[in-house]
């Protein structure tokens, strides 16, 4: 599936754009990273949630991964 290919890689957090530059800098990363400050995006995509950290259910990130074509789909794996 990833042979020959041409791949943008992102990502997305509700943190600032401020965080998000020091972040790239500091590591050298060489991709995108969005702000979704109120998590309206995270949310419809499934990122966003309840989960359980520590044994307590909390509100938070859900770390995902995806594939997604030039023409807006996602990719099944």
């Amino acid at each position: 599936m990833f042979k020959r290919k041409v791949w943008n890689v992102a990502g997305l957090s509700r943190d600032k754009v401020a965080s998000h530059a020091e972040f790239t800098g500091k590591l050298g990363l060489k991709y995108h990273l969005s702000a979704d400050l109120e998590t309206d995006l995270m949310q419809s995509l499934g990122f966003r949630g309840e989960k359980k950290m520590y044994g307590k259910v909390t509100q938070g990130a859900i770390s995902s991964t995806f594939v997604v074509s030039a023409s807006g789909k996602v990719q099944e794996g």
